[in-house]
């Protein structure tokens, strides 16, 4: 009994493992067959597309940067392996150096470098044929991940992968989930016959409708007849109550009556008067702060009904903002629709009002103020270089309307740059530095007089100020090159935001920025050299005066930096990566 047991154990000894042992010797034994033949140069299958380097790469830099990166794919560190490997695809998606060099990757002894590997050439498609051999063997690898991107790849080849067939057979018979799809996809891709598929679009004659559409004598359907009156109401006119036209002078005086109902009359009453009530405009303007909110909003709208004239009501419209306390109460938005349709009539009052001390006033006057548009900017720069009023609360300066007006000058962009000036005078001693700062920077090119300004700003004490004046040099753009010395030393700054924000302007600056940043990559310790590297990989293709210097740096001691090099040498000259699939559609 213990002997036939024996005997049924060996007999049911897992198929999955032995499968994979005879898997892995007939893909080690085409290998060895293919030395053997071929002097160990593989030779290229029916419909196997195939280049030389030379045929592809014609740059003596890239070239020497392949064989660098090429080099770096057997590097100590993980991260600099799968940087080289992703960097030579990005370069060189096409020849079979570039292949030779990928497939080490699938003998890796990380399982992410070698699931990459297989990724990459599976992206490469037919020109990977020549490493069908390493991935057919990757079929037999013990993380499901890299089996899966070796049967995808396998798939991608497609016809020219015709070895793998039976290993990719052998496969399909141990293999589950979403490996299984995968091992099935690359049988079927590999046996696909050529095709060639073509649609003939449908032809339509003058006249003719598309099929299965209904055919009608017109595509407009008359419209509906409008609802009859109704016959039992009354006109609007008729159902108001008639208003009897009393004496200007009457109602004048009963807008100072004590009781509120009393003012309420006389308010709505000068209104229906039109412009024959001119004489009531100061009493109506006084009504605008009565205890009485419905008497308020009643005085709005006869002052409008009289056409007072927005300079003189303006100032008091911008008062009622002031003792409101919420901008979405009725008489909040009637004062702003007043004073928007006063436009440049209001702009004195409003001016005024940036410097409320109510911060819902001073939002929505702002708002008022942007909604005008660049007419405002002299006036708002004029604010920006006026003297601070003094607070005797507080025993100091207040800024709020220069600072208002220095945000609302951001908030339009390069339509301020009539303010440039004025704002370079703030960046240099007042009470709105940083916000100035800001300003220049959301003007953009338009600032450039504003460089040298913030040039001396990057070497003050405050870091937010630095910070602001680094990325401000950064919108300037190209037009800051005259910034890039300043920029490499801000570079080197103590605080760590400081620096980064200066690394983005020199990419921003562009080309002017290259020979600082590999200046960089020779000085400090590792962060400095990384963080150039990480600029010029930004940078792309205008950074390919560096690529000599990214294959030194690809040789440093420091894993960080050997990562960053084969990054940024990808970058600048390779293709883009590509974007993501997206995700399906449920």
């Amino acid at each position: 009994m213990k002997r036939r047991d024996v005997r049924l154990g060996s007999q049911v000894l897992s198929r999955v493992v032995r499968e994979r042992i005879v898997c892995a010797f007939i893909t080690g034994f085409s290998i060895g067959l293919v030395a053997a033949c071929g002097g160990g140069q593989k030779q290229g299958p029916l419909n196997a597309v195939s280049f030389s380097r030379d045929q592809v790469v014609r740059d003596p830099d890239t070239v020497k940067a392949l064989d660098a990166l090429a080099e770096a794919i057997t590097d100590d560190d993980v991260s600099v392996r799968l940087a080289a490997a992703d960097a030579i695809y990005r370069i060189d998606p096409m020849s079979s150096e570039s292949v030779l060099a990928i497939r080490k990757c699938l003998v890796d002894g990380d399982e992410k470098v070698r699931a990459a590997g297989a990724s990459l050439l599976g992206r490469m498609g037919p020109p990977a044929w020549g490493a069908t051999d390493y991935l057919a063997r990757a079929l037999s690898d013990v993380r499901p991940e890299v089996r899966k991107a070796a049967a995808q790849a396998l798939g991608n080849i497609g016809p020219a992968a015709r070895e793998a067939l039976h290993v990719l057979r052998i496969a399909q018979r141990n293999e589950s989930g979403e490996v299984l799809s995968s091992v099935d996809e690359a049988i079927l891709k590999i046996n696909a016959p050529p095709t060639v598929s073509f649609t003939l679009a449908p032809v339509q004659t003058h006249g003719s409708t598309a099929p299965g559409a209904a055919s009608s004598p017109s595509a407009v359907l008359p419209a509906p007849p409008s609802d009859p009156p109704k016959t039992g109401a009354a006109p609007e006119a008729a159902r108001s109550k008639p208003i009897v036209k009393e004496s200007t002078s009457k109602l004048i005086k009963a807008l100072g009556h004590k009781d509120p109902s009393v003012r309420l009359d006389a308010v709505e009453k000068l209104g229906s008067l039109g412009p024959e009530a001119k004489r009531a405009v100061p009493g109506l303007i006084k009504a605008l702060g009565d205890a009485s909110p419905q008497v308020r909003l009643a005085a709005i709208q006869a002052l409008e009904s009289i056409g007072a004239g927005f300079m003189k009501t303006a100032p008091a419209l911008v008062r009622m903002l002031e003792a409101e306390k919420s901008r979405e109460s009725e008489l909040s938005k009637a004062a702003c629709k007043s004073l928007a349709k006063g436009g440049t009539a209001s702009l004195p009052a409003l001016v005024k009002g940036l410097g409320s001390q109510n911060p819902m006033a001073r939002q929505s006057v702002q708002e008022l103020l942007f909604e005008i548009g660049p007419a405002v900017v002299p006036a708002l720069a004029r604010v920006v270089q006026s003297k601070p009023a003094y607070n005797k609360a507080l025993e100091q300066q207040d800024w709020t309307q220069q600072q208002a007006a220095a945000e609302l000058l951001g908030r339009m962009g390069p339509k301020a740059d009539e303010a440039v000036s004025a704002l370079v005078d703030a960046l240099e001693d007042s009470g709105i530095r940083k916000t100035a700062a800001e300003t220049l920077g959301n003007i953009g090119p338009k600032a450039r007089q504003a460089v040298y300004a913030l040039q001396g700003a990057l070497k003050d004490e405050d870091v937010e100020l630095r910070k602001r004046a680094a990325v401000a040099l950064g919108k300037i753009g190209v037009s800051a090159e005259d910034a890039v010395p300043a920029l490499f030393e801000a570079m080197k700054d103590g605080d760590w935001n400081v620096r980064r924000s200066a690394a983005e302007s020199l990419k921003a600056v562009g080309p002017a920025a290259v020979p600082v940043l590999i200046e960089a990559l020779k000085q400090g310790d590792v962060e400095l050299p990384c963080m150039a590297a990480g600029t010029l990989e930004e940078m792309g293709l205008q950074a390919k005066a560096a690529t000599p210097a990214l294959i030194d740096t690809l040789k440093s001691k420091a894993p960080q930096l050997r990562e960053a090099s084969a990054k940024a040498l990808g970058a600048i000259l390779g293709r883009p990566s590509p974007a993501p699939n997206p995700p399906a559609a449920p």
